[in-house]
């Protein structure tokens, strides 16, 4: 299953603390019908101001690739724009 999430609004300051979070939760088992299961997640990243972006198109194709080269990485990684 894969989705999309943007936060528009997201300040630098608070990522660390959100993926702190999003990791402590993925790393936890999941029970689904009885069945034990585990969750993963790929984070693609763009960031307007450090990358002077000054259109959402241009910030949706930066995450988006992003979020695929952390897809193609392996289970549970993060690509943003300094990587």
């Amino acid at each position: 299953m894969a989705d999309r999430l943007a936060d528009i609004n997201l300040r630098i300051e608070d990522m660390g603390n959100m993926l702190d979070q999003t990791e402590y939760l993925i790393n936890d088992v999941v029970y689904i019908d009885g069945h034990k299961s585990s969750l993963t997640i790929s984070i693609g990243i763009a960031d307007s101001k450090s990358e002077n972006i000054s259109n959402l198109w241009d910030l949706y194709r930066n995450a988006d690739s992003r979020l695929y080269a952390a897809k193609n990485g392996g289970k549970n990684q993060l690509k943003a724009y300094n990587d």
